[in-house]
């Protein structure tokens, strides 16, 4: 009997020259093996990680990219730089089970949901839901009716930056995603 057991993990790792060097590690771990995979980004910090389904996951990074990945590639299969605007770091990401659709979180004054096509490898964009300050945690409901917010005035890794209009928070935002026909 052979268990495999899978764990997202985030590593940010400083080069000798205090430059942020990222690694997405996504551990496929077979027991009886001991193996593991490890991928690779080297644009900058990634500070959030999801699951998307067995053979996806997407991930944020402190230089505003979300990136799609496939577990059989080292490097993402598509990447929406600048995702939520110039200077804009993703600060939450979550997938919704069972379905194509991934919410991403910033400081921009949005939600912004997207359209996962894991057989293209592309994210679309598919709506922004107003939303001040910043989007510290993402969670999808069950069913996809709602998505609960924590919202903040800082990032929650650090105090660098605020933004006063905001109220921290933890919201439920409605959704009314509509389910895509079935193809003949």
């Amino acid at each position: 009997v052979c268990v495999c057991v899978c764990v997202l993990v985030c590593v940010c790792v400083l080069s000798p020259n205090f430059s942020p060097r990222s690694r997405a590690h996504f551990f496929a771990t077979q027991v009886a093996e001991e193996s593991q995979l490890v991928y690779n980004w080297g644009v900058a910090c990634v500070d959030c990680i999801a699951m998307v389904s067995e053979t996806t996951f997407v991930s944020g990074s402190q230089e505003g990219s979300l990136a799609l990945w496939d577990a059989g590639k080292k490097k993402p299969v598509f990447t929406q730089r600048h995702a939520h605007g110039p200077n804009n770091w993703i600060t939450a990401v979550c997938a919704l089970k069972l379905a194509d659709v991934v919410a991403s979180g910033s400081c921009d004054g949005y939600l912004r949901l997207w359209k996962c096509d894991e057989r293209l490898h592309k994210l679309t964009p598919l709506l922004a839901i107003p939303l001040a300050g910043f989007v510290n945690s993402l969670c999808f409901s069950e069913s996809g009716d709602f998505i609960v917010t924590a919202v903040g005035q800082e990032p929650r890794l650090g105090r660098w930056v605020c933004v006063k209009d905001a109220k921290p928070c933890v919201q439920r935002v409605a959704l009314q995603l509509k389910p895509e026909a079935p193809k003949p």
